[in-house]
């Protein structure tokens, strides 16, 4: 019997994509390595896997185990492994640092906050959100995107 669906980003991750990271990073391979890894049993592990939704406490037990930094388990984004954060180019503008700081750790509680970030910043500085645009392009990358597209 599959648990009820809740896509709350505060309690759950994209299973698959996490999956895909831990696979990828760790040795653990198998669901049930999982499963013990982060305390449950591999049948709690497939129904999660079924219902598409990593719980985000799982991953502070595969980052505590490999090194690896929770953010990135969740969303695949920032850096990969607490040894990686020393390595970071500095910041030419020290308030940045600390906006860096302050934002990594609140999207690891609340993750959509990296997109609000964004988006309030564009709106507090159309400037910028013009030389997004313009550096997209010049990139080749794909400048529309669902955030992109909002009214």
């Amino acid at each position: 019997m599959s648990t009820q669906k809740n896509n709350n980003p505060y309690v759950y991750a994209d299973f698959k994509e996490v999956w895909e990271r831990i696979i990828q990073e760790t040795d653990v391979k198998y669901l049930k390595d999982l499963g013990a890894l982060v305390g449950v049993t591999q049948q709690n592990v497939s129904i999660r896997k079924q219902d598409n939704l990593f719980p985000v406490g799982w991953a502070y037990p595969v980052a505590k185990t490999f090194g690896l930094l929770t953010e990135w388990i969740l969303t695949g984004e920032g850096p990969k492994r607490l040894s990686d954060l020393g390595t970071e180019k500095a910041y030419n503008f020290p308030i940045l640092e600390d906006v860096n700081q302050w934002l990594s750790e609140v999207v690891v509680k609340e993750p959509y906050r990296r997109e609000w970030f964004r988006a309030s910043l564009e709106d507090a500085f159309p400037m910028f959100k013009e030389w997004m645009k313009r550096k997209r392009a010049e990139d080749g990358k794909n400048t529309t995107s669902p955030a992109n597209n909002v009214a």
